[in-house]
Order: C-alpha cells, then sequence, then structure tokens
C-alpha cells in the first residue's frame, strides 16, 4: 500500500512539473519567463522609431456621391457626397445607373455641408443615380 502510495505521488510530482515546463515554450531556458508576441516581426533596424516598424497606410476615399434633386428644365442637379470626399469646382463627373454611364456633370457650386450643386453637360440624370469619377 505504502509503495502504491509513492508512486502515485511521484507520478503526480512529474506531472505538475510537466505542464509548468510546457507552458514556458520550447526553446527558453528554466528560469526565463515567457514573452508573448504582440505583432509580426518586421524589418525595421535597431535604432529606427517605433513609426519605421510598421507601414503607412493611407485611405484612398473617391469622389462620390448620389444626386438627391433633379431639375430637368434648367438641366442641374444637387448631389450629395456623404461619406466621400467632396469634388473641386469645374470637375467634370461620370452620372452612372445600374453600373452603366448615363450622363455627365459639372460641378458648379454652391456646396452647403455634403451637397453640391452640378450642371448636367451630356446625357441625362435622374435621383438615385450615381455621380462618380470615370
Amino acid at each position: 500500500m505504502r509503495l502504491t502510495l509513492g508512486v502515485v505521488l511521484a507520478g503526480a510530482l512529474l506531472l505538475a512539473a510537466a505542464c509548468t515546463r510546457e507552458g514556458r515554450g520550447r526553446g527558453t531556458a528554466p528560469g526565463a519567463a515567457h514573452t508573448p508576441r504582440t505583432h509580426a516581426p518586421t524589418t525595421a533596424r535597431p535604432g529606427d522609431s517605433p513609426e519605421a516598424a510598421f507601414p503607412q497606410v493611407t485611405p484612398v476615399i473617391p469622389v462620390q456621391g448620389r444626386v438627391v434633386f433633379l431639375n430637368p428644365r434648367l438641366r442641374f442637379v444637387i448631389v450629395d457626397f456623404a461619406f466621400h470626399r467632396l469634388p473641386q469646382l469645374e470637375q467634370r463627373l461620370g452620372v452612372f445607373r445600374s453600373g452603366r454611364r448615363v450622363g455627365e456633370v459639372r460641378i458648379s457650386g454652391p456646396a452647403d455641408g455634403t451637397r453640391i450643386a452640378a450642371d448636367v453637360m451630356a446625357g441625362e440624370a435622374d435621383v438615385g443615380d450615381l455621380v462618380r469619377e470615370d
């Protein structure tokens, strides 16, 4: 009985030691602490600034809007550029309906927040049409 208790106790100690050793990871010294990785390795050289270790990403925000008002007699539209970059004055943009180009507008202004007036130069435009760069 004493022998069985000794074998069980020795097995439990070996199992506990093996579990704590696995927690450190492979290749570390028995006394070294495990440091988790926080990001992927980079090609930054020692002495570089922390910003050099990460790539700089510049978002591309296209000029894109929707026709929200149309005056067919005077051939102008009001285009809403919500969540997109506003176009420049006198810039020409295409008018698209169901993925097909149906017209062209020239931004004439004035602008009011995200909405701006544009003249219909060619083709046609309707409420809901997409206005964007070609």
